[in-house]
């Protein structure tokens, strides 16, 4: 008895199967951070420059005191206006379609979906998750970007070098951000956890300016819950 293709049934031959026509991002999307960033509005588009700076006031001026009606106002030279500068950091990725192809994927009943398309979304899922890496980084390796764990550092008085400021110095420890460096041996023991969160809070928080965000582990915000 003669027989056909084995890969092609009678039903396979006669009946395609139900294609969606979208393609579902599950990779972008579970960048918490990189996601509130975008949200926020707080990813800029410049265009130029060495590097990037930007201009910060890091102390006052003494000469605004409480005077006499007959006292000298003193008339110092200030000079406290500086510049935090970030080196330029290349994030890229190749995107190769070959015109074979491009070829099969012409036709009316023959594409389902776009090549071009498909090609374009995955170099941009691709790049959502590499920002949302190095949003995260320490910057340790020398093309990395200086992420979330550098710029706030479990031991902020031992860095030399955020965004060109020593916070280590004398005099800078404005530079510095918060840490809790107490030891919480048990998170959700009398209130250990809520304890350390809070006094973080508090003492990054300045009149109406403080954390918008708190980023942990599933397990660490079970505890919380606790």
């Amino acid at each position: 008895m003669p027989s056909g293709n084995t890969n092609f049934t009678t039903l396979i031959t006669t009946t395609l199967q139900n294609h969606g026509r979208e393609i579902f991002d599950a990779v972008s999307e579970n960048n918490a951070l990189f996601w509130l960033l975008k949200k926020a509005g707080n990813i800029k588009v410049v265009k130029g420059g060495r590097t990037f700076t930007h201009p910060i006031i890091y102390g006052t001026n003494s000469s605004f005191a409480m005077y006499g009606k007959t006292d000298t106002i003193s008339t110092p030279i200030t000079d406290v206006a500086t510049r935090a500068e970030y080196p330029i950091k290349v994030a890229a990725g190749s995107l190769v379609i070959p015109k074979i192809d491009l070829a099969m994927n012409a036709g009316d009943r023959e594409k389902l979906l776009d090549l071009a398309d498909e090609k374009k979304m995955e170099a941009e899922i691709s790049m959502s998750q590499l920002m949302g890496d190095q949003v995260y980084s320490a910057g340790t390796a020398t093309d990395d970007m200086d992420g979330l764990q550098h710029l706030i550092s479990d031991t902020p008085s031992t860095q030399t070098d955020v965004g060109g400021i020593d916070p280590s110095a004398t005099g800078n420890t404005y530079w510095r951000n918060q840490a809790y460096g107490t030891a919480i041996s048990a998170f959700n023991t009398s209130n250990n956890g809520i304890t350390g969160l809070n006094t973080v809070l508090l003492n990054a928080t300045f009149g109406n300016q403080g954390p918008k965000a708190i980023f942990t582990t599933k397990a660490i915000y079970q505890l919380y819950e606790i």
